[in-house]
């Protein structure tokens, strides 16, 4: 049976239909396919460029580890026989490496069989009772004392908690030289004279006010005509102590890398 020309007319439009379909989806597809292959170029020529800065960069890095650095160049001074033991102790407790050298220097000028009137001993001039209470076995150890008195200096610090640096440095050696009754007294005195009892400066102001001279004063702060600790007539000799330790290390850090 012969087919209508209506049927026929429709397969013909169906065939061109599916023939413009696929001739449209092969354009769609070549041009996905450009578009890839344009995003793979760019990325390729994004991570050629990345390597090459990172190549640009390690290769600087290796001219420059290769040159000499100037500050490595230059020795480390050495200022007495005992660096090294006053380094290792030092950073062990908490302190600057030449804040000690420099308490050293105030307290024996390095000799290690220094003895003073009152019978402190060695290089930090340990008091034995003060050696006894630090475990030293000889006292003129040069090891020994140098690690018992950076101990002693280090539990005079943890006294003062709420002292800001470096006041709080000061005030350890303060106590290290006269007792930290002393410091106690006069932290007492500066309050009473709405002073700052957290700064050197006013405490070593007030600490002369420790003398029986100030009897008056005391029976107003303590309601006793001395202070808690007892009258203290060597406060010249501990602000001396702290002035000339901490010229000293100042000098020993412009000195220092």
């Amino acid at each position: 049976m012969n087919k209508s020309p209506n049927i026929r007319l429709s397969n013909i439009l169906f065939i061109r239909f599916i023939l413009v379909s696929l001739l449209t989806a092969g354009v769609i597809a070549r041009v996905i396919e450009n578009r890839k292959k344009r995003k793979r170029q760019r990325s390729i020529a994004t991570v050629s460029k990345l390597c090459l800065v990172i190549l640009l960069a390690f290769c600087i890095a290796s001219v420059s580890a290769a040159q000499p650095n100037p500050t490595s160049c230059i020795p480390q001074k050495r200022f007495t026989r005992y660096d090294g033991v006053i380094k290792k102790y030092a950073k062990h407790y908490g302190f600057d490496w030449r804040l000690i050298l420099a308490q050293i220097k105030q307290e024996s000028a390095f000799n290690p069989q220094a003895k003073s009137q009152c019978g402190a001993r060695g290089l930090m001039q340990l008091m034995p009772k003060t050696a006894a209470e630090m475990k030293v076995k000889n006292i003129l150890n040069p090891s020994e004392n140098i690690a018992a008195g950076i101990r002693y200096l280090r539990k005079q610090y943890d006294l003062f908690p709420d002292v800001p640096e470096p006041h709080r440095e000061l005030f350890a050696l303060a106590s290290y030289n006269c007792g930290a009754g002393r410091l106690f007294d006069s932290r007492d005195i500066a309050k009473y004279e709405l002073r700052p009892d957290h700064e050197w400066d006013d405490i070593q102001l007030v600490m002369p006010k420790l003398t029986k001279e100030y009897k008056e004063l005391h029976l107003k702060i303590w309601q006793q005509p001395q202070p808690r600790y007892g009258y203290f007539s060597g406060w010249k000799e501990t602000i001396t102590y702290v002035a000339n330790i901490w010229n000293y290390y100042l000098e020993y850090r412009e000195q220092t890398i």
